[in-house]
């Protein structure tokens, strides 16, 4: 379960990087999580 200030957090650094930075950042959140 993701608290909702972590999804939020994860919701703007997606929005201040580019699309493609935006999912090599994310995936080892996801996979932390």
């Amino acid at each position: 379960v993701v608290p909702t200030s972590r999804h939020e957090f994860i919701h703007l650094m997606l929005q201040e990087v580019d699309g493609e930075e935006g999912v090599v950042l994310l995936r080892p959140l996801q996979d932390i999580s």
